[in-house]
């Protein structure tokens, strides 16, 4: 084979190969996006539930020390007075015990307080029960009414409390209800627009699986066309041959100071065998050990890396914005058409396979 032909069969093969490595980067990049799980927005303007007014439900009324003031003045007063004094003051105590305690158990530890003084300071005369009992009744029977009358006026202001704390309630049910409605409608929005980009996501997937399969039977195909030996039909040799054709520092694939003793100087064996996405795999992870970093070839990857990254980018932006203006997937065969015929990666594979048609032509012409 001259050599004006190995170096054109060369450069096609190399060409082949970065094309596949950029493909194989593109799906590993694709591979990526579809893995990540759907992020719902969030949607504002939560309603906080509100600070209910306490109820009361029994009187709050004061403890005083006016019904032990009673017990003590009732039966005190009545050593020295007469029978109708002694009830009259019982009496007088057992209404300022009435008014003077927490809670109506309260009204019968003042009388009990009463009935133990009375017996302190008068002993169990005959004359003197039938007052005690009388005072001790009339208090019980004030203290009833005054705790009656209070548990009204406790029932109506609490009524007044009930009725706001349930309009409180109301108003945030309604809140809540709008709002948990709002997240609804964003949540389905969210995932309408998610599965309508994850369908085109995989067709562009597939789409591109399918042309780098192409590729790669086409690249095998002009390896086995031109006879390179199995163990250089790989990027990193091929690439190295490319660079010593072009520096003329080779010319020929056999021989001492071919091709392939070149090559086999130059690279390690694991450089020798390393397949696509192990290349892609250490140049995405920032670990590069397969490349010299000095070497053109590394240049070039370093330069398919980042226009494989801008038109995967610019093909999930473009998707992205379909994917929202086609958000309940009325038309999504629409939606794939429009993305197929307006992404990047779709234009880019539009321009490789008519490259690649030259490439056939170019084996064809060969054959004969």
């Amino acid at each position: 084979m001259s050599e004006p032909s190995l170096q054109q069969a060369i450069s096609y093969i190399y060409d082949l190969e970065k094309n596949n490595y950029l493909m194989t980067r593109a799906i590993a990049e694709l591979e990526t996006e579809l893995k990540k799980p759907i992020v719902y927005p969030q949607v504002g303007g939560c309603p906080q539930k509100p600070q209910l007014l306490k109820i009361s439900k029994t009187p709050e009324r004061r403890r005083g020390v006016s019904a032990l003031v009673g017990g003590f003045l009732g039966p005190s007063i009545g050593l020295v007075s007469s029978g109708l004094l002694f009830l009259f003051i019982l009496f007088i105590s057992g209404i300022v015990g009435a008014f003077g305690n927490e809670e109506a158990a309260e009204s019968i530890i003042s009388i009990a307080f009463t009935l133990i003084f009375g017996v302190l300071f008068v002993g169990f005369p005959s004359t003197f029960i039938p007052p005690v009992g009388i005072g001790v009744g009339i208090g019980l029977v004030l203290e009833l009414m005054a705790y009656k009358k209070e548990l009204k006026k406790v029932a109506k202001k609490d009524a007044v409390i009930e009725k706001k704390n349930q309009e409180l309630m109301d108003e945030y049910n309604k809140q809540l209800d709008d709002f948990n409605d709002r997240t609804k409608k964003a949540q389905d929005k969210a995932r309408s627009e998610y599965n309508a980009r994850r369908a085109v996501l995989l067709a562009e997937k597939q789409e591109t699986e399918s042309r780098l399969s192409e590729s790669t039977s086409l690249c095998q195909a002009l390896y086995e066309k031109m006879g390179i030996d199995e163990q250089f039909r790989n990027l990193v040799p091929i690439g190295y041959m490319d660079e010593f054709l072009r520096l003329r520092i080779a010319t020929e694939l056999e021989g001492n100071g071919g091709l392939y003793d070149r090559v086999r100087q130059d690279l390690r064996n694991d450089q020798m065998r390393c397949t696509l996405k192990e290349i892609v795999t250490e140049f995405r992870s920032g670990i590069n050990r397969l490349i010299d970093s000095n070497h053109r070839i590394h240049e070039q990857l370093t330069d398919i890396n980042m226009q494989c990254d801008q038109m995967v980018a610019n093909s999930i932006r473009e998707i992205n914005l379909l994917a929202r203006q086609n958000e309940l997937q009325q038309n999504s065969q629409k939606l794939l058409r429009e993305v197929r015929n307006s992404s990047a990666m779709t234009e880019y594979h539009t321009a490789r396979i008519a490259r690649e048609e030259q490439y056939r032509t170019y084996m064809e012409y060969y054959r004969k």
